[in-house]
């Protein structure tokens, strides 16, 4: 197997589009540039395009979960899930 020397890697990647800006946070394109405008996320042009620091993507992530704790994903069931167990349960049991 040949292997490429100069071959961008994944960890090589310093910028990204606003389509995999958008990917990466999953939101609209209106609240890319609203995250952006307000100086969330940092942007830069080359040329007639946008790009933007993958970094500042991964620092807006981390000063999210840090700021607020309740966005951080809970261990085991949502609770919205087990509401509905429970309705969908005692549904059952009325019914029976």
């Amino acid at each position: 197997m040949v292997e490429k020397t100069n071959a961008v890697q994944d960890d090589d990647v310093l910028l990204v589009s606003p389509i995999d800006a958008m990917r990466l946070l999953n939101v609209s394109s209106s609240m890319l540039y609203i995250l952006t405008r307000s100086g969330e996320i940092d942007s830069l042009k080359i040329g007639s395009t946008r790009r933007f620091p993958l970094s500042s993507i991964k620092s807006f992530i981390a000063r999210r979960l840090a700021a607020n704790p309740a966005n951080r994903p809970r261990r085991g069931r949502h609770p919205k899930v087990r509401a509905d167990v429970v309705q969908i349960g005692t549904q059952v049991e009325a019914s029976a």
